[in-house]
């Protein structure tokens, strides 16, 4: 009963192709082995698929051949059914989790995984030696839905597993495409693998110097993504929007990251410098992400930003600037503050609603919003007499931004805090500012206006911000000059 002839891999459990010679390498996870060792571990598999299967099914049955038709179903509805309707029930699970989250992911990304491939290929050749059984439609219709999910979720994991592994694309893409064919007749399923494989081309394109073929099989990618998330309404597939959301997200960062290499590359730089340094910035955004436990979508404005940055240096666009001196430029979120307070005294009392700005680094800082209500000003009489105008200056220092392209040669810092973080920084800034007053001062809502990159000189391992001299942000250069554009 038991016919499974292929070798398989003895580190990643999958399927080897015909051996040629004394070693063979596994088209699924890269490792090359000895002919006899994947020999050994498919007479070991045997034996436990033998023993596992005899749990099922007297083996006096297993070693001899059912030719009644009945019988063979029987055996199959009464022995095997129950147990892999069980099976069933728990790929159904794990795939929900897997295809809840993205399986497109950037090289910086791990991903955290519940079980080994190895484990789910034993698994799948174990129902597979069931097969046998399988003579009447009703039951190769369950079988091939059991085996469709098996399939379907051993290519998967081995695929997310070797994204762990850092290893080569080409393998990624190797298992998605198998993956696939698992989920024929799944149309949703199945484009959704598809975007994820052109993706993985266009992500491998990018390390190759070709972002223009990245460009173009990432355009192709969010086609077949966007039609998967339209398939998706089908409440069958509505546990997967959440990872197909990501997805979109994830591909739209690889069309920015192209067309900033195109750009780049048009203009006489090389592509692979240039996203060499965009990876390595990509690791600090990486570790900043995770401390913050944001969503990995801010990859998706991160990388718009980058894209700008490039088309402001080569000409083509413009980014805004704020007045200073300074070599490099660093980016800060420019954001609109009101509030409401009271001055004066006794009869002299009056209140007073101002609408000011202030800076939020768009990198991390020890004080990341510039105090503008550290610089309050006015003379005591002034106090007394209700003759005070406002409690902060931002709007004083902090001059007027200005769009405007920059020199190819100037150096330019990407931001790692995106719009919505700058939000919450800017909330617990006012928090803070509402406790240091006794809370004489009610705010408005805040509004984040948008990026301004502002000059600043590197001072040993700190950026000195002119500009914000009365009511500076202490910024660590770190190793963030490094990954300068």
């Amino acid at each position: 009963m038991i016919d499974l002839e292929l070798l398989r891999c003895v580190k990643c459990g999958a399927p080897l192709p015909k051996p040629e010679g004394e070693y063979v390498k596994c088209e699924y996870c890269g490792y090359v082995q000895r002919i006899v060792d994947a020999r050994q571990y498919m007479d070991k598999l045997r034996g436990e698929i033998f023993k596992w299967i005899s749990e099922m099914i007297p083996p006096a049955v297993i070693t001899s051949e059912v030719a009644d038709v009945v019988a063979r179903h029987n055996l199959f509805a009464y022995n095997v059914k129950p147990r892999l309707i069980a099976e069933n029930s728990m790929y159904r699970a794990r795939l929900s989790l897997i295809l809840s989250d993205s399986v497109i992911r950037l090289p910086q990304w791990d991903v955290k995984l519940d079980d080994n491939p190895k484990g789910a290929y034993e698994k799948l050749a174990r129902i597979e030696g069931l097969s046998p059984l399988v003579v009447v439609d009703e039951d190769r219709a369950f079988f091939s839905e059991v085996m469709g999910n098996g399939g379907l979720y051993a290519y998967l994991l081995n695929a997310l597993s070797l994204i762990n592994e850092k290893a080569d694309f080409d393998l990624i893409k190797r298992n998605l495409e198998e993956a696939s064919k698992y989920a024929e007749g799944r149309n949703a399923l199945q484009d959704r693998i598809k975007a994820a494989s052109l993706a993985y081309d266009a992500i491998n394109s990018l390390f190759n110097g070709d972002p223009k073929g990245a460009k173009m099989k990432a355009d192709e990618a969010l086609s077949y993504i966007k039609k998967s998330r339209e398939e998706a309404n089908n409440p069958e597939y509505a546990f997967m929007i959440p990872g197909i959301e990501k997805e979109i997200r994830v591909i739209e960062t690889i069309e920015n990251l192209s067309t900033a290499a195109i750009a780049y590359f048009e203009a006489g730089g090389d592509p692979n410098e240039l996203m060499a340094r965009i990876w390595k910035f990509f690791s600090i955004v990486e570790k900043f992400r995770k401390e913050i436990n944001a969503d990995i979508s801010v990859y998706r404005e991160i990388s718009q930003s980058i894209s700008d940055i490039i088309s402001a240096k080569t000409g083509k666009g413009e980014i805004e600037l704020l007045p200073g001196e300074g070599d490099i430029l660093i980016p800060m979120w420019l954001v609109s503050i009101t509030y409401t307070f009271v001055t004066g005294v006794l009869m002299a009392k009056k209140g007073k609603m101002v609408e000011d700005v202030t800076l939020v680094s768009a990198i991390p800082a020890e004080n990341s919003v510039s105090d503008v209500f550290m610089m309050r000003s006015g003379k005591l009489m002034d106090m007394l007499k209700g003759r005070e105008e406002k409690l902060s200056r931002g709007s004083e220092v902090i001059p007027e931004p200005r769009r405007s392209s920059i020199s190819w040669s100037t150096a330019v810092i990407p931001p790692v805090i995106t719009r919505e973080q700058a939000d919450r920084l800017l909330e617990d800034y006012l928090a803070e500012v509402s406790r240091r007053t006794g809370g004489k001062v009610k705010f408005g809502t805040g509004t984040v206006k948008g990026l301004v990159f502002v000059p600043a000189k590197l001072k040993g391992d700190i950026f000195d911000i002119p500009v914000l001299k009365e009511a500076p942000v202490l910024i660590k250069a770190d190793n963030l000059v490094e990954v300068a554009l």
